[in-house]
């Protein structure tokens, strides 16, 4: 199922300021943003928005907003966009041909951003599966992991850190800390729409930056049309050497039907953004393992440079990766109990099985390597919600679907 209409993202709140954007390049609008070309910029008073075709994007008091333009321009089906909400929406773009732009200040993930991709039809990379994991009961026991060298030194690298050297810098920076990093930065290398995500202004701003510019070269890579069809089958950047592609999905059911299960506010803003908003509730299993997968690459990527984070803009990525896997184990439990349909042929299908044994304990393994920096890269909810993801209920669903038992003592990134 293709997506209903093409999202178009935009820049950020200007004050109720307007300016016109040449033709033919990008130039600078009030306060320094970017403005695409050939794109009215109108005012709004304390909003800011850019009409393209059929949407209208406007930051509404400095939140994002997305209203699908009805006949004669005008707006219907309005929402708030909060800064995750565009990552999901990314593959509808992608898959419609949509482009979008921002401006150049990734902040903390629970705020509004005034940020947004250009997304783009990328050329065909090649891919590699590490073999099936075994997912039958006698199987050998399993453990996730990838190598990271979070103290390795990279002064170095800082001391020479420029404005125009980040990618250089980015690089070398994982390939000593997290090589993981290295290869997807490498993958998306001439992905110039980078800088809509990276900090350049020092080497610490960089540093927390990039939990933003990692998750969205994830969901670049992941979504990309050549690997992803919209609810038929998709792609997930898992590490350097292991990367899935064309894992079966079989459309599904909306997302928000596991709100029911959801008996607490741990992870309510993010409830809102995901499940309770009127076009997100929508959005199937595509939806929910897509940003799984990106938190999954954004949480290790802030944790290897801890170090240098002194602001707010990874302060939620354990909180990201955590509730994520929340919404993959009760999207299960909904599928099972009230889609049997679907649960049979999900569950007879052994690459995602695969993905989804694999997205547990890759969970578990970075929110381990990450706790020791609660509160600068995440809230104490995180720990919470992952404490509600190995209630007996939400093992069962795993170890029904998968086959497979996990551990729950110090070693839960393996299986027993």
């Amino acid at each position: 199922m293709d997506p209903p209409f093409p999202l178009t993202w935009t820049g950020a709140r200007d004050g109720g300021r307007s300016a016109e954007a040449e033709p033919g390049r990008f130039r600078r609008g009030p306060g320094g943003r970017h403005l695409p070309p050939s794109r009215r910029v109108e005012d709004a008073g304390d909003d800011f928005l850019l009409r393209r075709g059929p949407v209208t994007s406007v930051f509404a008091g400095g939140y994002p907003t997305l209203c699908r333009s009805g006949i004669g321009g005008h707006e219907s089906a309005l929402r708030t966009i909060h800064r995750d909400d565009e990552r999901a929406a990314a593959a509808r773009a992608l898959l419609a041909g949509g482009t979008s732009l921002g401006n150049e200040a990734p902040v903390s993930r629970t705020r509004a951003l005034s940020l947004v991709t250009v997304l783009l039809a990328l050329p065909p990379l090649a891919a590699t599966t590490a073999a099936s994991l075994p997912v039958t009961s006698s199987a050998a026991p399993y453990c996730y992991d990838e190598p990271s060298q979070p103290t390795a030194d990279v002064s170095d690298l800082r001391a020479r850190f420029t404005s125009s050297n980040w990618m250089q810098t980015l690089q070398a920076m994982y390939q000593r800390r997290w090589p993981s990093g290295q290869a997807l930065a490498v993958a998306q290398a001439k992905d110039q729409y980078w800088t809509q995500f990276v900090q350049r202004n020092s080497f610490e701003a960089f540093a927390e930056s990039m939990m933003v510019a990692i998750h969205e070269e994830t969901h670049m890579w992941d979504l990309d049309p050549s690997r992803t069809r919209w609810n038929v089958h998709t792609a997930a950047w898992i590490n350097a050497s292991r990367q899935d592609t064309t894992v079966p999905l079989y459309d599904g059911f909306p997302r928000k039907e596991i709100l029911p299960l959801i008996k607490d506010r741990l992870s309510d803003s993010m409830d809102g953004i995901y499940l309770r908003d009127q076009t997100q509730g929508e959005y199937h299993l595509q939806g929910v393992l897509a940003e799984l997968n990106a938190g999954l690459t954004g949480l290790p990527a802030v944790t290897v440079v801890q170090e240098y984070i002194r602001g707010v803009g990874a302060s939620n990525a354990r909180d990201i990766a955590a509730t994520n896997l929340r919404y993959l184990l009760l999207y299960l439990r909904v599928a099972r109990d009230r889609h049997p349909d679907y649960w049979a042929k999900i569950k007879n299908e052994p690459k995602l099985r695969e993905l989804v044994l694999t997205q547990f304990l890759r969970t578990a393994y970075w929110l381990e390597k990450s706790a020791p920096y609660t509160g600068k890269l995440g809230g104490p909810n995180a720990d919470k919600i992952t404490a509600t993801n190995y209630a007996p209920e939400n093992l069962a669903v795993l170890e029904e679907f998968t086959g497979r038992k996990v551990r729950t003592d110090a070693q839960k990134h393996c299986t027993v």
